[in-house]
Parts: structure tokens; C-alpha cells; sequence
């Protein structure tokens, strides 16, 4: 149903409305990028053909179409052989099962009020209502979601369709676009080959064709990157799954500070965050109840001395309260370095996003206003400033996957945990490489801005920032592939342990060896 020209698929071509009109993103998928008129164009072409087959108006196509999950020939065929099924099925009734009243006033079916029979409404049903609560029963609906699609009429048990002639002809026009978005992304649910963008307020979708790994990341050309697989935003080195279990994760590490940092009342079962260096009696801030933070027990029970902090628990289960259960000190301690670990790992992931926000944001100023005045300063086309653009979003890149990669090595299993000195020592340096193009895109842009930068020396200045940037380039994605050799490593020494094949013993320094001889022959190479 795509009419895509496959010799540009590997390059999308920038209409010049639209932000960033001069870079093309090479991607492993290939896909196209329609914004929403053309969606709706195909939409409005599927309605079309039905139309010119099956004798129906536009708006029972359209609940024709959403009830076969947009498909022309499958609902052409089931409409043309089984009819009269399909229409209460479908909620297109052949004729009014309501009985029809000729009075000069008719009551309104949901509200006390009697009209004039020019006043009230029904679709295919006869069921009548009036223009009001119609009114208020599709806005509602709509407001409630996608399932206004599919909204029957509000009489009790009737399952007559109310299509988008009762929307077009009823509710405002805010509701008509939030019903006509609704309408787009369920055609769009339905194609397997498209996906809206994900980022907030974007309203282009994707259209992938031929051969590709659904599993890699597309850039829209609002510039967010994301997963075609979960549409989830990208999250190269790590998988699907492992992006799931790490936003569960904070759930996982909140019952981890409550077994590190708190004591259950024995009155009210309440928790209360023990006081550091206070560790014998803690009062519940709800029901003033005071206990012995070790046993449960009331401070009356205890051998106290004239010094408040020298007492003498005696952990007797005797005096112990109901329901009090000592927790495990080696549980408790376990729970507070796994709680550090997660703190670490949280506090670098958010770093690193901050940066690659910062990165996107200095991207849109220098396009949207710094651009624009180099153009009247150096008096040069926009393209030759392009190095600059693609120098941005290598940086944006370059931290999303840094920011990924700290994930990845908190899921490391104890066996892959030997690793992490030299996974270290490469994250380290490749922030340090991020940080410092960055640093020299800044200098360079206030140079140009400032005029410190002859337009004879442009081109020097040009060439050190692609060469920067492609060295950047090559390096920050060679973390990444040594982070894949290690989960291909351990994946196939796991799955020949589960099959009992016999394969060569690996040695550590060995295959070290051999991921740090390709590390440098990349950049040896480069």
C-alpha cells in the first residue's frame, strides 16, 4: 500500500520545512518518514477504494475498514459474501430497530427534555436523542481514548455504530482532531511496517521496507532515536528485556531501603527510618509507640544505666511483641550495597542523559539562531556548515549509548564482573573523548560568532573538527562492540555448558587480549 522508491532508501530526503533539512541519517533499516498529512492520504486512499467497490459512504467504510483492522480486501470480501452477518456485527443496520415516532415533539432518549423533531438525532439504530447529549456522549468518548472508534449508540443494548459523520457534524473542533489522531494511529497500529514517533508532540511516523533487524534504532527527524522493536527510546548496548528490568528496577531498590534503613512499628506495623548512630529505642511518628529497635520490645523492659545509650537488650522472645520480626543483619547489609551499587549506576545514567539533552538543545539553538547569523557573518551557504550539525549529534549519539552502557555493566553476572576494570577504564575514555569534541565545538562556534575565525582559515578549521569527529566516531561505538564481544562470549560458553558439548578452554587474558588487539587496530586503522 507504500509507494517507496527503494534506490533513496538508505538516505531520506529533508523537505526544507522541516528542521535540519541537509543531513541525512544512514540507518540499517530502511524506512521513510511521512509526516501526518501523508498518513492521512493513505488513509483516505484505503476508504476510497472500498468506497469504489462496496456501495457505502465514507463513514460506514470507515467503521467498515476499523472493524477489519483496515484491511480493503478482507473487509470487501466478508461485506460482499455475508452481509447482512457483517452489519450487526459492525453496527451498520439495514434499517431502524428503534419504532419511529411522527409526533411534532419527541422525547429525548438520555434527558427529560421534549423537542422538536428537527432537534434530535440517531444513527442507523432510530434510537433519538438530542443534540446536546449527543454532543456530550461523543465528547466524552472521544476524550476517554481509541475506544471512540468503536462507540455504539448510548441506548441500552444497542450496538448501532455512531461514525465520524456524528463526530464531523456534532463536537468541536479540538475534539475532531483528537478523534481524526485516533483514527491515524489505529491505521497506522495496524500496519506492521509503521510506528508513530514516539517523542512527545511529534507527528511524523515511519514506514519501514525491505530487509532489516527490527531490533535497531531509527532517528526521526525530530531528532529522537529510538527502538523499532519497542519503540522505547534507543537503547543500544543493551536489549529490550534488560530496558524493562531496569525501570523496574527502582521498585526493586525501594524494598531494598526499606530493609536497609527501617523498623516496622510493633503497634501500628508503620515503618520508621532508624536514626543513624542511634540504635536502641526509636518512638513511631504515628502512634507515639516507643521500642527497642533490636528486639521490639518496650524501653521498660530493659536493664537501662544512668547513661540513656547504655542499655542492655535482652532479646527475650518472651517479651518480644506479636508479628516483630528481628531482621537479618547480614540481609540488611546485603541490602544496603545493592541499594549503593543501584544509587551509582542511577546517578551516571542520569548524568549522561543530562548530557545528551544538553547536546540536542545546544543542536536546536545553533540550527535555529547561531546558524542564521554565520550565514550573514561568513556569507557561506548553510551547507558548509554542516560539519558543525553532524559534530552535535555525534556528541547526542556518543551519550545515549554511554548512557545505555552504564546499564549494561549493572547487569554484569559475577562471572562478567572481572571485566570491569578495563569496561571502566573505556567508559572513562570515551566521556573524556565526548567531553573534549564537545569542547572544541563550543570554542569553535563562539570563534566563528565572535569573527576570530578568517574565512581562509574555515577549511583548517573544518577538517580538524570532522577529523575530531570521526575519530569520536569510531572510537565511542568500539566500546560498545567490546561490551557485545562479552555477551557473545559468555552467551556461547553458557549455551555449551546447557548443551554438555565439549568446546576450548578460553583464557581470560587470552580473549582480553585479542578484544584489546582489535580495539586498536580500529583505531590504528582509522
Amino acid at each position: 500500500d507504500i509507494a517507496v522508491d527503494s534506490q533513496d532508501s538508505d538516505v531520506i530526503d529533508f523537505p526544507d520545512h522541516l528542521p535540519f533539512p541537509s543531513f541525512n541519517f544512514p540507518e540499517t533499516i530502511k524506512f521513510k518518514i511521512l509526516g501526518k498529512a501523508d498518513v492521512r492520504q493513505l488513509l483516505e486512499d484505503k476508504i476510497s477504494m472500498l468506497c469504489s467497490i462496496v456501495p457505502l459512504s465514507r463513514a460506514q467504510a470507515i467503521v467498515l475498514l476499523h472493524h477489519f483492522k483496515w484491511d480493503v480486501d478482507r473487509a470487501q470480501d466478508e461485506w460482499l459474501e455475508r452481509e447482512k452477518k457483517v452489519r450487526p456485527a459492525v453496527g451498520l443496520f439495514e434499517r431502524p430497530v428503534a419504532v419511529t415516532s411522527y409526533a411534532s415533539v419527541r422525547p429525548c432518549g438520555i434527558c427529560p427534555e421534549k423537542l422538536p423533531g428537527n432537534m434530535s438525532l440517531a444513527v442507523s439504530c432510530g434510537h433519538q436523542f438530542c443534540r446536546p447529549c449527543w454532543t456530550e456522549y461523543i465528547s466524552k468518548a472521544i476524550g476517554d481514548g481509541p475506544r471512540c472508534l468503536a462507540l455504539r449508540c448510548p441506548s441500552p443494548s444497542c450496538g448501532a455504530a455512531v461514525g465520524p459523520d456524528m463526530v464531523d457534524l456534532l463536537v468541536s473542533e479540538k475534539d475532531k482532531e483528537k478523534f481524526e489522531n485516533h483514527l491515524l494511529k489505529s491505521y497506522l497500529i495496524s500496519c506492521e511496517e509503521a510506528k508513530w514517533c514516539p517523542a512527545p508532540g511529534c507527528e511524523y511516523a515511519l514506514f519501514s521496507f525491505g530487509d532489516g533487524d527490527s531490533s535497531n534504532n531509527v532517528t526521526c527527524r525530530c531528532l529522537y532515536r529510538f527502538c523499532w522493536k519497542c519503540t522505547k527510546e534507543a537503547h543500544s548496548p543493551v536489549d529490550c528485556s534488560t530496558v524493562d528490568k531496569w525501570m523496574s528496577e527502582m521498585s526493586v531498590q525501594s524494598e531494598n531501603w526499606m530493609l536497609a534503613n527501617t523498623t516496622p512499628c510493633p503497634n501500628c506495623k508503620l515503618p520508621i527510618e532508624a536514626i543513624p548512630g542511634y540504635k536502641h529505642f526509636e518512638q513511631c511518628t504515628s502512634c507515639k509507640y516507643e521500642f527497642c529497635c533490636e528486639c521490639g520490645a518496650h524501653p521498660s523492659n530493659h536493664m537501662v544505666t544512668e547513661q540513656y545509650w547504655q542499655y542492655n537488650c535482652r532479646l527475650d522472645n518472651s517479651l518480644r511483641p506479636a508479628g516483630f520480626h528481628i531482621v537479618d543483619g547480614q540481609k540488611r547489609e546485603l541490602a544496603k550495597k545493592s541499594l549503593e551499587r543501584y544509587n551509582s549506576y542511577y546517578q551516571q545514567w542520569v548524568t549522561t542523559e543530562s548530557c545528551r539533552t544538553d547536546a540536542l538543545t545546544d543542536l536546536k539553538l545553533f540550527h535555529e539562531v547561531q546558524l542564521p547569523m554565520l550565514r550573514e557573518i561568513l556569507m557561506i551557504p548553510p551547507k558548509e556548515l554542516d560539519f558543525l550539525v553532524e559534530a552535535h549529534l555525534q556528541i547526542a549519539e556518543c551519550w545515549q549509548l554511554l548512557k545505555w552502557a552504564y546499564v549494561y555493566v549493572y547487569f554484569l553476572s559475577e562471572e562478567e564482573r572481572l571485566k570491569m576494570p578495563l569496561l571502566e577504564f573505556m567508559q572513562g575514555q570515551a566521556e573524556d573523548l565526548v567531553k573534549l569534541l564537545h569542547k572544541h565545538v563550543v570554542e569553535l562556534k563562539h570563534s566563528l560568532l565572535q569573527g576570530d575565525v578568517p574565512i581562509k582559515r574555515l577549511k583548517d578549521c573544518r577538517n580538524n573538527l570532522v577529523q575530531l569527529t570521526g575519530y569520536v566516531s569510531l572510537r565511542v561505538p568500539s566500546y560498545h562492540l567490546t561490551l557485545q564481544s562479552i555477551h557473545m562470549c559468555i552467551s556461547f560458553k553458557h549455551k555449551s555448558n546447557c548443551e554438555n558439548t565439549k568446546m576450548p578452554s578460553l583464557q581470560p587474558s587470552v580473549f582480553w587480549d585479542s578484544v584489546i588487539q582489535s580495539f586498536d587496530f580500529c583505531i590504528s586503522h582509522w
